[in-house]
């Protein structure tokens, strides 16, 4: 007998045929790949009964209309871009699984008592433009119409003109912004190995980290590699190797986490010794003080090394959020619903961003982790089975039908 976690999977995989290219799958914003996506999604928002429009940040919304007019929304979403080679089950799950679980209680329980709406939000990954969120900050207000639309991508696009082409009407950014949600929840695999590992069916997400997004650019003098002597050099490759190694033993004892993922080194000749290299800083933390004095002290010891070294060190700011706690009420119910199915559940933080911590500028928000095998995510392999979704959607689908129906 098929279960809904073995439908919700084949829905994944099908849209995981949506943004392979070279070898590779990689979806982002306003591309053939996301366009193809977004239609598929808006095809299976409709067979559910959810009307559907596209806002003019590109966030995908189905909606079906509750039986109290004034009454503020029930959300529930995700994402459906990806990272560079990346999986096809971070984001598109909470899409595929919202739709499911309220085309079930539409067929279940008739019209609710308030509006649901089911979100797939554009560009919460930042793998095009230089900013992780895109369309739940604009939902929640965070993000100025007149700064989304000058960011820039790495060939220099913006993302005024990227919405054009992708046909979506820039000057329309000023109605992105809502006013009338009344919580969201957002379904998501854990992206870790806790869940899988103590054999616990449920996570109950209580704080998402807040991420400080730095690069820097360290500056040295480009010589000739056989002609000038060791002593005599500014090598901004060696600068930039002692400052990435020096990371993680200043982010250990706090708890804390930090990744350089990105190294570009110029001039990028094997005879050449490096004048410049730029590198990411990927800083998380659950506490806001400590995140704001690993920021503070990872800044000043990098500095520090590039003085010593005769080097010039820049600092450009990618992305800074704070540390969201999800709504306590929203986590009791989701607790209760949890036992109410007999589903062993856990407690946890999560250590990636989401866009529930947008909107939560806007409204309570929450969060429902399931397992994933071996707690891999973000590379190729990124993967959860039925038996791993079921229990995460009848929660999900527990929860919107006490937010929504009773």
């Amino acid at each position: 007998m098929s279960t809904t976690g073995e439908k919700i999977l084949g829905r994944l995989l099908t849209l995981g045929q949506f943004g392979h290219a070279s070898g590779i799958y990689f979806r982002t914003p306003f591309t053939a790949a996301e366009t193809a996506a977004v239609d598929r999604v808006r095809e299976w928002m409709r067979e559910a009964g959810l009307s559907v429009r596209r806002d003019a940040v590109g966030n995908v919304i189905g909606r079906v209309e509750g039986r109290d007019p004034a009454a503020k929304v029930v959300a529930t979403g995700s994402h459906l871009d990806s990272v560079r080679d990346g999986g096809v089950f971070d984001g598109p799950l909470g899409v595929v699984a919202g739709i499911e679980a309220v085309a079930q209680l539409l067929a279940d329980r008739g019209t609710p008592a308030r509006p649901v709406e089911v979100i797939a939000f554009t560009g919460e990954e930042g793998s095009r433009f230089p900013m992780g969120l895109l369309g739940s900050r604009m939902m929640a207000g965070l993000l100025a119409p007149e700064e989304a639309v000058a960011i820039l991508d790495r060939e220099g696009v913006p993302v005024g003109e990227a919405l054009a082409q992708a046909g979506l009407d820039p000057a329309r950014l000023d109605r992105v912004a809502r006013g009338d949600l009344a919580c969201m929840v957002e379904l998501h695999i854990e992206q870790g190995p806790l869940l899988e590992r103590s054999g616990v069916a449920v996570g109950v997400v209580e704080t998402i980290v807040g991420i400080h997004g730095f690069q820097a650019v360290v500056t040295g003098q480009a010589d000739h590699a056989g002609t000038t002597p060791l002593g005599m050099r500014a090598d901004a490759l060696l600068g930039a190797a002692e400052i990435v190694l020096a990371l993680p033993e200043l982010v250990r004892p706090s708890g804390g986490v930090v990744t350089v993922g990105q190294l570009d080194v110029a001039p990028g000749s094997s005879n050449v010794v490096p004048g410049r290299v730029l590198f990411s800083v990927d800083l998380r933390h659950a506490s806001p003080a400590e995140l704001g004095r690993l920021a503070a002290r990872i800044r000043g010891e990098a500095d520090a090394i590039a003085e010593r070294r005769g080097l010039r060190l820049e600092w450009h700011t990618r992305q800074v959020t704070t540390p969201v706690a999800t709504d306590p009420a929203l986590r009791a119910r989701i607790q209760r619903a949890a036992d109410a199915l007999g589903f062993p559940w856990r407690s946890m933080p999560s250590g990636a961003g989401h866009d529930a911590m947008a909107i939560a500028a806007r409204c309570p928000v929450a969060m429902i982790f399931t397992p994933c095998r071996g707690g891999f995510s973000h590379r190729p392999d990124e993967f959860a089975d039925a038996a791993m979704i079921d229990p995460g959607f009848a929660v999900l689908k527990r929860l919107l039908a006490d937010l929504a129906w009773e």
